[in-house]
Order: structure tokens, then sequence, then C-alpha cells
């Protein structure tokens, strides 16, 4: 079970592409913080996860310290194994706060586009210019903290021309795990798309490349891909499970079912509790069971089950309905299923020993 507190509205950055459109000054209180963590470990039995996101939450770095010890204490009186995460775009890292971070077992997600001419083309501050340069002053320090380091990247028409570069730079600097996700919200036209693929053949090349040379890296482009041929097709409601074992709470202390909910205009329609009353059980069942459901214009698609039409919280932040797949991701899947597959088959054959015991090995050990 895991709870994500929005701690801030604020950040100290105006990225270009941010689905949160314009910063607020909310901010959540330690009373709303302690509740949310109550809530989430009332929901297990077992273990539970705290995630920090913002705008920026580092901006509230005392408020994350008090929580996080508050967690601690309650897990310990439960008997319950606790973890944390955080996204962050990392410029408010120094060596005391990745120390404690470390300390305490703070996983976090670093947003990174890659090199300077993507990154600071969108991630730049309230004067318009761009963080890259600041951000690299900090990765050394940031690496050397980080239990497990994840960068978060995202690619746009405008950036898709410098994807493979991007990424290059990204692997070449010891970042071994890269979510990218593409700005679904962008004005992608076929020139745009053009450009996108090419990005992924480059980034398919220096994939293959690296694990020929025994580097592991995960992509997640081409990782969850593969990983729906080698294991079989995605069930809805396993990864996207909105609201089920994952829920935000914004910094008012009311409850979303995902993070992409939690913003100034916000439809009420998805707001299922708040932290001190708990949930509305109607609306949050209702609302996993609708995610559930198929998506209309997927049926009969040889890629349903290997697509990411699985996401209601994406199909409604760019369609206004949770079962409405964009037409931007339909041409995304299709273009870079084939890519992933190429990727896939190539070091299946060579029997790469990285890739057989990412995608085969792990999974046929006895448990």
């Amino acid at each position: 079970m895991k709870a994500v507190l929005h701690v801030t509205g604020g950040c100290n950055l105006r990225c270009r592409y941010c689905y949160v459109g314009d910063k607020t000054t909310a901010r959540m209180s330690p009373d709303v913080a302690r509740a949310a963590v109550d809530l989430v470990a009332s929901q297990t039995d077992k273990r539970f996860t705290i995630s920090f996101m913002g705008g920026e939450p580092l901006l509230e770095y005392d408020l994350i310290r008090g929580t996080v010890e508050h967690a601690e204490r309650v897990a310990r009186e439960k008997k319950l194994a606790v973890s944390f995460r955080m996204t962050t775009n990392g410029l408010l890292f120094d060596d005391e706060r990745l120390e404690w971070c470390r300390r305490h077992r703070v996983i976090f997600a670093l947003s990174l586009d890659g090199d300077a001419q993507s990154h600071d083309a969108n991630r730049v501050n309230a004067s318009g210019r761009g963080s890259h340069a600041q951000l690299m002053e900090r990765l050394e320090s940031i690496r050397s903290h980080s239990l497990v380091l994840i960068v978060i990247a995202v690619v746009t028409p405008q950036t898709a021309p410098h994807l493979g570069q991007a990424m290059g730079f990204l692997f070449a600097h010891g970042i071994d795990k890269v979510i990218l996700s593409p700005d679904f919200g962008g004005e992608w036209d076929r020139a745009a798309l053009r450009e996108l693929r090419r990005g992924y053949e480059e980034v398919a090349e220096d994939y293959i490349a690296r694990h020929r040379k025994g580097e592991e890296i995960y992509f997640s482009t081409f990782d969850e891909k593969i990983r729906t041929h080698a294991l079989g097709p995605i069930r809805r409601g396993v990864i996207c499970d909105m609201g089920k074992t994952s829920f935000s709470i914004a910094p008012s202390g009311e409850i979303y079912p995902c993070v992409q909910f939690v913003k100034p205009e916000t439809d009420l329609r998805f707001r299922i509790g708040d932290v001190h009353r708990g949930f509305d059980a109607t609306k949050r069942w209702e609302l996993v069971e609708l995610n559930r459901k198929p998506r209309p214009k997927c049926q009969g698609c040889d890629l349903d089950g290997r697509c990411s039409n699985w996401c209601g919280c994406v199909n409604h932040r760019t369609t206004g309905d949770v079962l409405e797949v964009p037409p931007f991701l339909c041409e995304h899947e299709r273009m870079v299923m084939p890519i992933a597959d190429h990727v896939g088959n190539v070091l299946h054959d060579e029997r790469n020993e990285i890739f057989r015991r990412k995608f085969y090995q792990d999974h046929l050990e006895p448990h």
C-alpha cells in the first residue's frame, strides 16, 4: 500500500510540460501528513510506502523529516515494514540532505531529461533559465548517496530530434535506470513523430551495444514492452490501480486515486475521501472497477495487453475519460513496439546473459 503525499504546490522550477500547471502556495501541514501515514498504515498488515511529491518536495524538507520519523515509529509499533520514495528535481539537495536520505533509505526519482540541450528546453526556473548545469554540479554527490537512482525523463515534440543523444548522455554518466515519458499533452505532428522514431532507433542500437558490453541498463520504453512479450500481457488494473493500492494526498488532506488528479483545477468526481475521515469506499471502488474495464477503441487490437492503454490516469488527463485512449498513445505504441521487439530478438538470439537474466531467468527461479 502506498500513499503519495503532495507536500507542496510550490516549485523552484517552471517546467513547460508540467501537467500540474500554475504553481500554488498550498502546503501540507504536519497534522495532515501524520494522518496520511496513519491511514495508509491502517490499510495493510505487512508493508506500506510513503512517497513525497510536489511541486518540489524538498521545499518542505523539515516536514518530510518529521513525517518519516512518524512513519518509522508507526511501523515499529504495528510491526510493519515501511519504505520511502521521493520525486525531485534535485536542485535543493546538499550533502546533509543526501546523507539523511541515505540513512533513512529514501529512494528518489530524479527529473533529468538528458543532456543540456534537451533538459534546458523545458526544465527552466522562474526567469526562464535552464537548470541543467546547476543539477550536474550535484549529480556525482547525488549518485554517491543514492541507494537506487532512478531518472525520470520527458521527451517532447521539440526535443524528439535529440532523444538518442539525450539518453546516451544519461547512460554515459552512469544512470542505469531511466523511465522515459512522452509529453502526452504535446503537439505531436507527423514530423515530430518521425523524429521520435529515429530517436528510439538510436537508443535501441545503444541499448544493444551496452548489453553486449555487459552493462545492465533499464530503459522503460523497451524493457516494459519486452517484458510483455516474455511474460505475457498486462492485465488492466495491475500497474495503474487508480486508488486500489496507491493513492495521492493533496496538501489539503483530500485523497485522489493518482498523482495526476492532484492539481488546483482537479475534477472533484475523483476525490475519494480525506485523511481525517478516511475513504469514501463507494467512490473508491467504483473508480477501481472503472479502470479495469476494456478500452472500447482497443477491442480487437493485436497490441492490447502490450500497449500502455492501461493507464487510466493518462487517458483522463489527455481525453477527459479514463477509458478513452488518446490518439498519440496509439501512434506511439505502434511505433515503439517493433523497435522494442527488434531489441529483444537480437539479444535473445545472441543469448545475452544480462538479457536472459532480466527477462527470463529471474522469473523462472523457484521461490
